[in-house]
């Protein structure tokens, strides 16, 4: 195999490597299955008779606890979770990331002081958005062509 051909593949995999640790959106998390359900879900802070009427109706179905909690932390509730408010949700089958996820978004409210604050996701770092560029730009740069190798054996 000639130098270019290896030079050319170990090039193509670092682009690929370097695209997937810096994709824009991360592996773990599914923002695209939460936004294809937030045609159904409050845009508003979520209250427990509809955080309730969603763990019924809704999770299990056509949306999971996962998508639910990613939604609150991004809308927030607008409940205080008390151990009666907590024990209502284990009833309709919130399990305890979810109880957890809500308590950590009202602890933010709470800690707000009743001022408007981002729930959401943090805004990204400025590095790794430069970094995504010159990935980008890289893998522009690349020639486009097909490597072919040969193998030649001999037996005895």
């Amino acid at each position: 195999m000639s130098v270019t051909k290896i030079l050319c593949r170990v090039s193509l995999i670092f682009a690929s490597l370097l695209m997937t640790m810096f994709s824009p959106a991360p592996l773990r998390s599914s923002p695209d299955l939460v936004t294809a359900q937030s045609s159904r879900l409050p845009d508003h802070p979520i209250a427990l008779a509809e955080l309730n009427l969603l763990l019924r109706r809704s999770v299990g179905r056509d949306l999971t606890e996962a998508m639910l909690a990613a939604h609150i932390e991004k809308v927030g509730v607008d409940f205080d979770p008390t151990p009666e408010a907590v024990k209502r949700l284990r009833a309709n089958g919130a399990h305890q990331h979810l109880i957890n996820t809500i308590r950590r978004t009202a602890d933010k409210l709470l800690d707000a002081g009743g001022r408007v604050v981002r729930t959401g996701p943090p805004p990204s770092d400025p590095f790794i958005e430069e970094t995504r560029r010159a990935v980008r730009d890289y893998l522009d740069e690349l020639p486009d062509f097909i490597c072919n190798q040969v193998v030649e054996r001999y037996y005895d």
